[in-house]
C-alpha cells in the first residue's frame, strides 16, 4: 500500500490495533507497534526497519529497532489479544 492509502485509514488501524497493543504496557511500546504494523502494510520489498521506518513519515529507524529488538513485552498476551478482537469483530 502507498504511504496516502494508509494515512487514510490510519484511525481506523489505530482503533483496531488499540485492544491488541494494550498488552504491551507503555504508551510509547503501544505508538511503535502501530508504527511497526503501518511499515509492514506499505508497499516496499524490504521489510526489515530501516527501510521501513523510511518509508513512514514519521518514522524513526532506532526507536523501531529498539522496539523489535528490546522490548519486554509478551508475544503471547499480545497474540491472544488479537484472536480475542478477531473473534468479536469477524465471527459471526
Amino acid at each position: 500500500m502507498k504511504a496516502r492509502e494508509i494515512e487514510r485509514f490510519r484511525l481506523k488501524l489505530e482503533a483496531f490495533l488499540a485492544d491488541v497493543v494494550l498488552a504491551m504496557g507503555r504508551k510509547e511500546r503501544r505508538e511503535h507497534a502501530e508504527e511497526y504494523v503501518r511499515g509492514l502494510l506499505m508497499d516496499g520489498e524490504r521489510k526489515s526497519i530501516e527501510p521501513m521506518a523510511d518509508r513512514l513519515p514519521d518514522g524513526d529507524v532506532q526507536a523501531l529497532q529498539q522496539f523489535v529488538n528490546q522490548s519486554p513485552w509478551s508475544t503471547k498476551e499480545v497474540q491472544a489479544s488479537l484472536a480475542r478482537k478477531v473473534e468479536r469483530e469477524f465471527v459471526p
